[in-house]
């Protein structure tokens, strides 16, 4: 029997996590204990992530989040509350980005570094440090390689797009969910999301 071996950590609030490969096995560990096991270490991870985070106390499931929204929004998406709070500003946000900094343009395109910042300073969706970050990258030398590489992103969301955004943003603080998957979310919000993502 082999040595088991661990292949990542990461936090879940409080909670360790942790994955372990022994003998072609893969066991999920919070706080040193077992949780889940299998032989694919990334649906391992999932669910071990998955049912560590329901049972935190503060977790509650979809049904509970529905109902949460309801209370706030009775009607839904069709709330006047809902429109003026949450998508007003996010469908002036896509305006601006597919009239400044068009998709189809923005893939092979230049000069689109400061109309793309300005985009993501224009909602409340990333924090004032990340928003304050992306600064030096898009108005620097590396920004139209950056829009690109979103761009590209957006239409071909894959390994080597995204190994290629990490390399152009972790130089700045930069590789984040959040920065990644912004344009692309505005740009095709029928086929991406916005991704915040705090723990590993």
């Amino acid at each position: 029997m082999a040595k088991a071996k661990t292949i990542r950590n990461g936090k879940l609030g409080k909670r360790d996590l942790r994955l372990v490969e022994q003998d072609g096995t893969f066991f999920g560990l919070a706080d040193g204990k077992i949780c889940v096991q299998g032989s694919d270490g990334n649906e391992v991870w999932q669910k071990l992530h998955d049912d560590a985070g329901k049972s935190d106390p503060k977790y509650f499931g979809f049904k509970e989040a529905r109902s949460r929204f309801l209370k706030f929004f009775p009607n839904g998406f069709d709330s006047d509350g809902y429109r003026a709070q949450e998508r007003d500003y996010k469908l002036a946000a896509k305006a601006k980005l597919d009239a400044e900094a068009p998709l189809d343009l923005a893939v092979e395109g230049s000069s689109y570094g400061e109309a793309v910042l300005s985009v993501y300073r224009a909602t409340n969706m990333l924090s004032p440090f990340e928003k304050t970050k992306l600064q030096a990258p898009l108005k620097g030398e590396q920004a139209d390689s950056i829009v690109r590489a979103l761009a590209e992103f957006t239409l071909q969301p894959d390994n080597t797009s995204l190994a290629l955004l990490d390399r152009l943003l972790r130089p700045f603080d930069s590789a984040k969910w959040t920065v990644i998957t912004y344009l692309p979310y505005l740009w095709l919000p029928d086929r991406h999301m916005l991704l915040n993502v705090t723990q590993n």
